[in-house]
């Protein structure tokens, strides 16, 4: 009689078992790595991101900051309670934008004031935070951290970790406006140069101004007054800050001091108001004529 041979078991092993489930553990790792690894990388961009945005909203673009924040008002946001609120909404102190003539000179019209906001986050929001939801570190010009209503000039973030220094995505990300070390990125500088009207008898006088927005409201930045007799007859103004900007020259038979938010006294000669659009670190130079009509 022939024997039947015995039937094998149907299913796994443990062994199978335990090496099937080693496989899908290997599988779930890669997948969890690199889902981790998209996540950090889209932290990454947010925050860098931000600082691009924060950038242009507050300074504009490296050689043109029309409407940003510190050519239509003339100054830094404020920091209060570690945000920049000035970004989204006009604070009580500032004038709301508009074309404004200075008490000074009635031909000059320039568009001042507050027409934001001018930066919002991700998903609307009005909070200074990096990707991984940290508050922007906000630091003076040597570097120091500071508080409330003082003057600022760098923000930063400490990346993943939230620690100073590191690597990948620990690295800090900072945008320095100024620093002990490198030039600010608020202000430019302006050369004037000046032929006046040739005149004999009583001494005259010259008189630069450059307009443009304080807290919002334009009035004069920068005025120069020297003799008609200067041999030079050239200013140079520094530390203007970054923006549209109008400039006028007057000739005066007066060299008693003016103020300079008042009309220039005893016109001999002025020109016309020129326009010009100061960038961060930019030099133009503008030349005036009154020797001719």
């Amino acid at each position: 009689m022939t024997e039947m041979p015995l039937k094998r078991n149907a299913g796994f092993t443990l062994v199978e078992m335990l090496v099937v489930l080693l496989i899908l553990v290997a599988i779930a790792g890669t997948a969890l790595q690199g889902s981790w690894q998209l996540a950090e990388d889209s932290r990454l961009r947010e925050t860098e991101a931000s600082l691009a945005g924060l950038e242009r909203a507050i300074v504009g673009e490296e050689r043109s900051p029309a409407q940003s924040f510190v050519s239509d008002i003339g100054r830094l946001p404020t920091l209060v309670q570690g945000e920049l609120p000035e970004l989204f909404t006009a604070s009580a102190g500032i004038a709301l934008f508009s074309v404004q003539t200075p008490a000074g000179d009635a031909r000059v019209r320039l568009g001042c004031g507050w027409r934001g906001p001018y930066w919002r986050g991700a998903f609307g929001s009005t909070e200074l935070r990096d990707g991984w939801g940290a508050a922007w570190r906000c630091f003076d010009v040597d570097g120091n951290a500071i508080l409330d209503g003082e003057p600022w000039r760098a923000l930063a973030s400490y990346g993943r970790d939230g620690n100073v220094g590191g690597g990948g995505y620990d690295s800090d990300q900072a945008w320095v406006l100024e620093s002990a070390s490198q030039p600010s990125r608020l202000h430019g500088s302006l050369i004037v140069r000046v032929q006046p009207l040739p005149v004999s008898g009583s001494a005259q006088s010259l008189v630069v101004r450059v307009y443009g927005p304080v807290n919002g409201l334009v009035q004069t930045l920068r005025q120069e007054q020297f003799s008609t007799s200067d041999p030079t007859l050239v200013r140079v103004f520094e530390a203007v800050p970054i923006g549209a900007r109008a400039v006028c020259v007057y000739q005066s038979d007066s060299t008693e001091s003016v103020d300079p938010q008042q009309p220039v006294p005893a016109l001999v000669r002025q020109a016309a108001p020129r326009a010009v659009e100061l960038p961060a670190g930019g030099l133009p130079e503008l030349f005036f004529d009154l020797s001719t009509p």
